[in-house]
C-alpha cells in the first residue's frame, strides 16, 4: 500500500492535510481509496474514528478499511444510500 495523501482529523470536522507523518500515532485510522487516490485518515481517539467509518462507508469509494488500536475491524463499504 502506497499512501497518496494523509489527512489529521481534528475534533470529527477539520481535516488537516499533512505530508510527514513521522511522531504521529497511527494507531486510529480509516484507509479509503477514491477515484484512485489512496487517503490514510489519522483519528486522535477510536470513537471518532469509528463514527466517521460508519458515515463514510456508505459513501462512493473503491475501498474503505478501520483501523482501532492497531488492529484492522471488520467491515467494508456498505451500498449507497438512496434519497
Amino acid at each position: 500500500m502506497s499512501i497518496d495523501r494523509f489527512h489529521v482529523v481534528r475534533k470529527n470536522q477539520t481535516i488537516e492535510d499533512v505530508t510527514d507523518v513521522k511522531g504521529r500515532s497511527l494507531l486510529h485510522t480509516i484507509y479509503q481509496m477514491r477515484a484512485g487516490v489512496e487517503h490514510l485518515y489519522i483519528f486522535r481517539t477510536a470513537a471518532e474514528a469509528f463514527l466517521a467509518f460508519q458515515q463514510w462507508r456508505r459513501e462512493p469509494c473503491e475501498k474503505i478499511s478501520l483501523t482501532l488500536a492497531g488492529v484492522e475491524q471488520p467491515g467494508d463499504r456498505l451500498p449507497l444510500e438512496k434519497s
